[in-house]
Order: C-alpha cells, then structure tokens, then sequence
C-alpha cells in the first residue's frame, strides 16, 4: 500500500516564523546565554548553504521553515559543530533522497532530530537545562544553564498546577532553551494553525487528546500528581506542533485524516514523554506517526483515499 501524499496547499510563509520565533531566541538568549543566538544563526546559515547547492527544484519556495524551527531543539550543551552536520543529514535523508522538495514523505526537522538523538542520545549533551533566574541576566555570557539530568515525567511532577503564569514565564522549570517560554510557544502554534494551516480539526483533537492520554499515564503511575494540561504547557508539546507545520505535507487536509492523525501522534507522543530520560525522545513519534496514520486512514475509510 503506498504512503498517502499529503496536499500542500497552505505553506506558512518563512516570514511568519521570523517574525514569531526571533523575538522566542532573545528571550532564550536572556535566560541562556549567547550560545543561543550563534545556535539560530548556525541554522539559518546552513539553510542558505542548501539552498545554494542543493536545491534543484526552483518551481517550490524553499522550506526556510526547517531551519526557523530546528533552533527551538536545541540543548545547550550540544557541541555547535552538530547543527550544520545534523541539517545537512536531515535534508540529505528526507529531500534529497526523494527527488527534493516537495516531494519528501518524512517531515525534514523531525528527520534531523531523530538522526541526533539516535547518533548522539547517550550523551548529557541532550540533557535539559535549568535556566538562569533573569530574563535578561544571560546576554553578556556564553551559558548560563545548568544540567539536572530529569525525565520528562519528573518535570511534569515539579510542573506548578495552581500557577499557569509560572509556566508561561518559563521559570517553574528546566528546559531546552528553546522551549524556555512554553506558553509563548503555544500561543505561536496554535496562532499559526488557525490562521494559516487549515489544520484546525487536527489542533481541536490533539490537545483534547493530549491531555486524556496524560490523564491516563498518571492513573498508570501510582504515586504521580500532576495537572494533565501540565504537559500542554511543557515547551516539547508546542514545538512537536511546529515540527508538523514547518513541513505542510506532514498534516492531512482530509477531517477524518485529520483526526486519525492527531489521535495517534498524541498516544505515541505521550508515551514517549513519560517512558523516555530526555524530551528529544519525543521526537520519534512524529516519523512514526507518519508512516502510521495513513495506513490506519486507508484502513477506515477502505482505501478510497490511495493517491490522494
């Protein structure tokens, strides 16, 4: 059964993650230090080396959303030399590899994410960071995080449920530096799913979903007190969205596709939060939903939707 080729008809433009996400980097280069913003810069730069060399069709805009978002992922004690190497890998594996844009079947962020984590996951490199207490009180250093070696499911449980502000000001927690203003993030995600995406189903359904899920990992783990809207606010939950949108092929157009696909991407994604040592983890659950979705949507809907 072949893999079902989403539409691309509603690609944010490249303008729209510049103007919301640079203004999330200051915020992290605030709390982290001027490694964040070299991260940024890095990743733009090698988004413009690909485009110069190894972009072949002319006739698609250039992804330059792979390389807004990639940023978001970044731990701060990932050695720099890595971004580039990973870019260049995940475009190389996902794009190239498939005959260039536009026709890729895996999304190309999740895809340089997974080829880190799977590469380099043994590392504390990929370990999440506490930040410094300021806003601003990181510009003038190169790092100012420390590593607090937690899974994901110790921070849900340090997560404040009585004070969502805490968790909008990112201060209730450690984090990638990235993800250090989560409410922000989801603020951002679900701006850009409404108003450019057309995926609004898929939003409807996956935080719903999302925190039934949550509510069930914490009746599996006796002892656990948490909020389940806890991990809705957890940087790793709106950065997964924007994953799925930097690549519009990812999310179906179709509204039964479209919940089939937030249903599964929500169990795996749960799963791997609560299962895994690092919120980089995570990140496997969007290739695996994509190459599960479409097979359980051809399955309902008794394959009348192959080719679409």
């Amino acid at each position: 059964m072949p893999m079902k080729s989403y539409d691309r008809t509603s690609a944010i433009p490249a303008t729209m993650y510049a103007l919301l996400l640079i203004p999330v980097y200051i915020g992290a280069w605030g709390r982290f230090g001027q490694k964040v913003p070299v991260a940024v810069c890095l990743s733009l730069f090698t988004g413009l080396l690909i485009r110069i060399f190894c972009r072949k069709n002319e006739s698609v805009a250039f992804p330059w959303a792979m390389f807004w978002v990639f940023p978001i992922f970044v731990p701060l004690g990932l050695p720099l030399w890595l971004i580039p190497t990973v870019l260049t890998a995940g475009w190389l594996i996902s794009v190239s590899s498939f005959g260039g844009i536009g026709r890729n079947i895996f999304n190309p962020v999740a895809t340089a994410l997974v080829f880190l984590v799977a590469g380099y996951g043994s590392s504390v490199s990929l370990l999440v960071s506490k930040p410094f207490s300021s806003f601003a009180g990181a510009f003038s250093v190169w790092t100012a995080g420390m590593n607090p070696a937690e899974s994901g499911s110790r921070i849900l449980l340090k997560l404040p449920t009585d004070s969502y502000q805490d968790l909008f000001s990112g201060f209730a927690f450690p984090s990638l530096p990235g993800m250090a203003f989560p409410g922000v993030l989801l603020l951002i995600s679900t701006f850009l799913v409404v108003f450019f995406s057309g995926r609004r189903l898929w939003l409807l359904c996956l935080i719903p979903a999302i925190t039934a899920f949550t509510a069930l990992a914490q009746k599996m783990a006796p002892g656990a007190v948490y909020s389940p809207l806890s991990i809705l606010f957890m940087g790793i939950t709106p950065a997964m969205i924007l994953v799925w949108l930097s690549d519009e092929r990812s999310i179906p157009l179709q509204p039964a596709d479209q919940v089939v696909h937030a249903l599964i991407f929500a169990f795996l994604f749960v799963g791997f939060v609560f299962m895994s040592e690092k919120l980089l983890v995570g990140i496997f659950s969007v290739l695996l939903t994509q190459m599960i979705a479409p097979l359980i949507s051809d399955i309902i809907s008794g394959g009348q939707n192959d080719g679409e």
